[in-house]
């Protein structure tokens, strides 16, 4: 079987999840308490392992006190930004 390999956004998603998670000073296990989501699911996302969805990424955040706008403003904006413009390139 053919190993899939992991898309650059989930990557920079679990990245920067860690970041703010480090700098709100939480560990994986009290983000985990705060958000009542998984903690090994969480080490998924922040390991580019799992892609969560936008309700998940939500909670992860707002038990950090933080929004989707403090997710997205940043210096990974243009990451994204350049991944997805990568992405429909390779769609055409």
């Amino acid at each position: 079987m053919r190993q899939r390999t992991k898309h650059p956004a989930t990557e920079l998603t679990g990245m920067k999840l860690r970041e703010l998670r480090e700098k709100a000073g939480m560990t994986l296990r009290e983000l985990a308490n705060r958000s009542m989501i998984d903690f090994t699911y969480i080490k998924k996302i922040e390991l580019g392992v799992s892609d969560p969805s936008i309700i998940t990424l939500d909670i992860l955040l707002q038990a950090m006190d933080l929004n989707l706008q403090d997710f997205f403003d940043s210096e990974y904006e243009y990451n994204f930004l350049q991944i997805e413009g990568n992405s429909e390139k390779n769609d055409i």
